[in-house]
């Protein structure tokens, strides 16, 4: 299985990803949600709890 070394969010934002850790977790099937993008306020309900 080939290491993943890139990741490209929704966005179109793509980032090189050197924690080897984080290579296992996103191989294993990881899903993020962007509760937001730093343009506007924050909605407080979309963002997960203990972030």
């Amino acid at each position: 299985m080939p290491d993943i070394s890139k990741i490209t969010l929704p966005s179109g934002t793509t980032y090189d990803i050197k924690d080897s850790v984080a290579r296992e977790a996103i191989a294993g099937g990881v899903s993020f949600i962007i509760a937001w993008d730093g343009t506007s306020a924050p909605t407080v309900a979309n963002i997960p709890a203990g972030v």
